[in-house]
């Protein structure tokens, strides 16, 4: 469907690029990334990203929950972008 865009938030991003760079062939997996990563829109960390991560980490912490920082800013990306976020 010409209406659907898949993103990736830049922390997914550099998670990645730690998975490529070590790998068994980083060469290899870094470029396969990057070809991967070309047909896909890179959502970057902005003010209002930061804003929500900063105002959900101390409501989560408020109720003595935690979410590693990674995890909650791309769950923050996702949010602020008003997208469905995908994990696994």
């Amino acid at each position: 469907d010409k209406n659907k865009r898949f993103a990736l938030a830049q922390l997914s991003l550099a998670e990645l690029y730690e998975g490529a760079h070590y790998s068994r062939d980083p060469l290899h997996s870094t470029a396969a990334l990057q070809r991967f990563v070309a047909g896909l829109v890179v959502l970057p960390l902005d003010d209002e990203v930061c804003s929500l991560f900063g105002k959900e980490r101390g409501r989560l912490r408020q109720l003595g929950r935690t979410v590693g920082d990674c995890d909650l800013f791309i769950a923050c990306t996702a949010i602020r972008n008003e997208l469905i976020l995908c994990t696994n």
